[in-house]
């Protein structure tokens, strides 16, 4: 009976040893997985941010303002604009939507979006518009985050050479797209197992 006590107990502490130790490696997956996750997640923020600079650098958008200031032709500037955002924008998975509006006409605004996306037009006009129009006062040169009812909008202001806002140019981005890895992980390590 003792030594039954004995094995007992020895058991009990090598079960007690194996299951610490097994959750001591899986507490060290779960941070190295989300370690990378996150890696991936700002790596595809970065490209998001960079990819959104090409409104200010490419003269296309800059060409196109004078050039309406010049003939007043709207048509003309609408198919320029609009051509520019579908080129470099429409494609992208960062992005459901690209929206631009020049600061003297902000209630114009020129967009493109990815197939399936025009509610995130809509939801834009309709619920987050002022609080994109307010971000965009507070940033000057730099970039600006507005999340309203579901949408990260990420903000940035096109300037003149002498750093004087004449556009605004407005991402949606796609969530499940650049925050995927992240969510992957929670999946993973959150979903009951097989065996529960």
């Amino acid at each position: 009976e003792m030594s039954a006590s004995l094995v007992g107990s020895e058991m009990c502490i090598r079960d007690s040893y194996v299951s610490n130790r097994f959750s001591g490696q899986m507490r060290e997956n779960i941070e190295k997985s989300m370690d990378t996750a996150v890696e991936i997640c700002e790596m595809r923020v970065e490209a998001a941010v960079r990819v959104s600079r090409n409104a200010s650098y490419i003269p296309q958008i800059k060409e196109s303002w004078r050039q309406y200031q010049s003939d007043g032709n709207r048509l003309g500037l609408y198919e320029k604009v609009t051509t520019f955002l579908e080129q470099m924008y429409r494609y992208d998975s960062s992005f459901l939507s690209t929206i631009l509006y020049f600061t003297e006409e902000p209630d114009r605004i020129y967009y493109s979006y990815s197939s399936n996306n025009y509610s995130s037009i809509k939801e834009f006009r309709s619920q987050a518009r002022d609080s994109v129009d307010q971000k965009a006062k507070e940033i000057d040169t730099g970039i600006g985050w507005v999340n309203e009812q579901g949408h990260l909008y990420m903000v940035r202001n096109i300037m003149t050479p002498v750093y004087t806002p004449y556009a605004v140019i407005v991402m949606d981005i796609d969530k499940d797209s650049v925050f995927q890895s992240v969510e992957g992980i929670c999946l993973l390590y959150t979903s009951p197992s097989p065996r529960d």
